[in-house]
């Protein structure tokens, strides 16, 4: 028996799986609904099998007679969902991926140091082209206000890179300009209470933009806990 499977997971829902056996024969296929799914549907040669709520992390058995290319799609809705960390900020999570702000970069070679044993060989720094100290609106938040946007066309076999990423989200921010760099680094993360209702200098004038997260794991520079600002 093979058992094929054709998906775009971790970043669309449905995951196809097609049955090849030189005969009918019988086992189960057992499938697990990850932690973060709270429904699931399960659909064998296009009839509804299962649907349902998930108790985190369950396995659902499908025990029949199974033919030569029986076909099973699990779908898995991936519904966005905010995650709450350091200083009151925002994390955004959908499905199995975490996002951040997608940051331009410029890479720039380094040479070695002749008197610095640690540093022997050629580096590479990389550095923003992009601002990055964004907070997100609270109505984003409150709404839900995350547009998913997949790419029409793929770009390469490796997604985990600006360049390839298959699936983005849209949302709205607000520049929070005292948020600046420490040490070549984001400095410290702002509270967020502290921006809330703009009543700091100047950011409450600041204009909403739209600014795009990309998953957590096609970044190299990451903002991935945000700040919340009125």
């Amino acid at each position: 028996v093979t058992v094929v499977e054709e998906t775009d997971y971790p970043f669309k829902e449905t995951i196809n799986f097609t049955i090849q056996a030189p005969h009918d024969v019988q086992f189960p296929l057992e499938l697990r609904i990850p932690g973060w799914a709270k429904q699931f549907s399960i659909r064998v040669n296009g009839e509804q099998w299962e649907q349902g709520e998930n108790n985190k992390g369950e396995m659902v058995k499908i025990d029949r007679r199974w033919s030569d290319g029986d076909r099973v799609a699990l779908n898995l809705p991936m519904n966005v969902r905010v995650s709450r960390w350091a200083e009151q900020s925002a994390g955004i999570e959908r499905g199995p991926l975490v996002y951040a702000l997608k940051i331009g970069e410029r890479w720039e070679e380094k040479p070695p140091e002749e008197d610095n044993w640690r540093i022997r060989h050629s580096y590479y720094e990389v550095h923003p082209t992009d601002s990055w100290n964004y907070g997100l609106t609270q109505e984003s938040i409150d709404e839900m206000n995350f547009e998913v946007i997949y790419r029409k066309e793929k770009t390469g076999l490796y997604p985990w890179n600006l360049e390839n990423v298959p699936v983005q989200l849209q949302t709205k921010a607000k520049r929070i300009k005292e948020w600046k760099l420490y040490q070549h680094s984001a400095g410290p993360l702002p509270v967020s209470g502290q921006y809330l209702y703009g009543h700091e200098p100047g950011t409450a004038e600041v204009p909403v933009e739209d600014i795009t997260l990309v998953p957590y794991g096609a970044t190299t520079l990451r903002i991935s806990q945000f700040p919340v600002v009125q």
